[in-house]
């Protein structure tokens, strides 16, 4: 009976420390949205060309293949992630700009975001 009470507290402990790994799991992926649709529309805001679409992306992707490696077991490795899609963010303005400018422009970006959401 205690050997069964045993097991049964174990599976319980795997189980909540899994449920706490996704559930933190998954606010930092909604956290890194919302901070990307932020400087996506401070980006607009600005109204920045559109050759910052490219130099955001590709910063992006050198900081997360040669920078994000070496802090992925650290705390600041949260930092660099919400760098890069901060920064994928902010090259997305200039192609939300062009898209809101189109009839019917502001629905097709409230549904993307509401598909991505």
């Amino acid at each position: 009976m205690n050997r069964n009470y045993s097991t049964i507290a174990q599976r319980s402990s795997s189980v909540l420390a899994t449920n706490n790994v996704l559930r933190n799991t998954y606010m930092l992926l909604s956290l890194t949205l919302l901070f990307s649709g932020l400087t996506a529309g401070l980006s607009m805001f600005l109204n920045m060309p559109p050759m910052t679409y490219l130099i955001s992306v590709i910063s992006g992707m050198v900081i997360a293949m040669f920078v994000l490696p070496r802090f992925a077991h650290s705390t600041a490795g949260i930092g660099i992630v919400f760098l890069i899609t901060g920064l994928l963010g902010f090259g997305l303005g200039p192609m939300l700009t062009m898209y809101a400018s189109l009839p019917n422009g502001g629905n097709i970006i409230t549904l993307s975001l509401g598909g991505t959401g």
